[in-house]
């Protein structure tokens, strides 16, 4: 079956598939990318020694080999882990500290988890960065039983024409977006945020300058006008504030570092260097 509508976004055409979809598990894969042929029967061995599974995590590669996952999912490599329970708090730190766990196109999903979702968090479907950790976490808080498999199942293409490449207006708002749910959802899972505290802020100050180096891509009248929009967001320097700058990589430093000093032009400055890298690196591939 192949179903045409507007563009809408990746979230969009995952509930779309969703609603036509009949099976009693669901995989989403991106049309850049491809599964390896080994996964359905890996995932079916799965199913049948754990019945009341209702998510499955796999691995990712950029080699068509599959060799080298992508991911620390914090178990040995090609082992496979359950969790269900108190033991699910392991998964959820992951999801706190880290982004390896935000791919929906890296699990297997029983349909049973989508039952009953509806559009009352509208946020979700307005943005462009993020959506996959959003669908995500009612999902993991939903299941009862969660299979990882550390193993690269599944093929990342490099693409440089990808929506990381092109300037989204949106995508530090998309970050506030994603900064309030987890904090949200920290509560329902009843977790001590304090234990939790400064490696959730480290892993959103890695969020942000992403998002700030993603304005590279604008035109130059652009860059200025969003970065002094930036400039007065209350909630960014709270997480900055409270991040552990020694686990920044040097840019991501420098840039929180311009943050700090409300320092615009050496905002820009930054995102002059990173252009330089990245016709560098392209030149050389």
């Amino acid at each position: 079956m192949v179903v045409s509508q507007k563009n809408g976004g990746q979230f969009s055409a995952r509930k779309r598939g969703i609603e036509e979809a009949k099976g009693e598990y669901y995989l989403f894969l991106d049309s850049d990318d491809k599964i390896n042929s080994s996964l359905l029967e890996v995932l079916n061995d799965e199913i049948q020694k754990h019945t009341s599974a209702d998510i499955i995590v796999y691995n990712a590669s950029r080699k068509e080999g599959y060799e080298d996952p992508i991911y620390d999912y914090s178990i040995p490599l090609n082992s496979i882990r359950l969790y269900q329970g108190k033991d699910k708090e392991f998964l959820y730190s992951i999801i706190i500290r880290t982004h390896n766990l935000n791919s929906m196109c890296l699990k297997c999903f029983r349909n049973r988890l989508f039952e009953g979702e509806s559009r009352e968090d509208n946020s979700v479907y307005n943005i462009r960065n993020g959506e996959d950790l959003l669908q995500l976490l009612p999902l993991i808080t939903k299941a009862k039983q969660v299979i990882c498999i550390n193993k690269a199942l599944y093929f990342y293409r490099a693409n440089d024409s990808s929506a990381s490449r092109k300037y989204s207006p949106t995508y530090f708002e998309s970050r506030k977006i994603v900064y309030e749910s987890i904090v949200k959802y920290i509560g329902i899972w009843n977790l001590d945020y304090k234990k939790y505290y400064v490696e959730f802020h480290t892993r959103i100050s890695n969020n942000i300058c992403d998002a700030i180096y993603n304005i590279r891509f604008a035109d130059r009248k652009s860059q200025l006008e969003k970065i002094q929009e930036i400039l007065v967001s209350n909630w960014m320097y709270k997480v900055i504030d409270n991040a552990d700058m020694y686990k920044l990589n040097f840019a991501n430093k420098m840039m929180v570092l311009m943050i700090k000093m409300r320092m615009p032009l050496g905002m820009i400055a930054l995102l002059r260097a990173r252009s330089v890298v990245d016709v560098f690196y392209k030149s050389i591939k």
